[in-house]
């Protein structure tokens, strides 16, 4: 998916970017950036859209010199981002066609101990962490079975 984000207090450049993971791009921005992001838009496509968007909007780069995915808010810009893109509801990361979701676990040693934090976070053991994530993950996906049937 092509994203199109923006600092969280509604300042400064715009960034036209590609990822397969926005809410893991976002934590990353954020990282680098020290500070919070809102998506204003998205759209479909990959590497290839991404690049025809930079080239449309070449001239308002924030540095012309280089090839940053950084943009200047110009009104050909916002209202592109408004007529042409949608809204992003977190569904965009799974893809589109059947959703498939894989559950990997991993016995590693950094892996216990950040399963171990982790259900210290939440106040329950591994089993339940575990039990819980799984539970959340059907019912985001629409699977209302009950586990107990089984």
């Amino acid at each position: 998916m092509i994203y199109f984000v923006r600092a969280s207090n509604g300042k400064g450049p715009i960034k036209i970017g590609t990822t397969r993971r926005l809410t893991v791009r976002l934590k990353q921005l954020e990282a680098q950036y020290k500070k919070s992001f809102s998506v204003l838009a998205v759209t479909d496509g990959g590497q290839k859209q991404e690049r025809q968007f930079h080239i449309r909007f070449a001239h308002l780069r924030i540095n012309k010199f280089h090839l940053c995915e950084w943009f200047n808010p110009e009104p050909d810009l916002i209202e592109f981002i408004t007529s042409a893109c949608r809204a992003w509801d977190g569904l965009d990361e799974i893809g589109p066609g059947p959703r498939k979701v894989s559950v990997v676990f991993d016995f590693s040693p950094k892996y216990r101990k950040w399963l171990q934090g982790f259900s210290k976070h939440l106040g329950f053991p591994r089993t339940l962490t575990i039990d819980r994530a799984l539970r959340e993950l059907a019912k985001r996906h629409g699977y209302a079975q009950s586990p107990e049937r089984y």
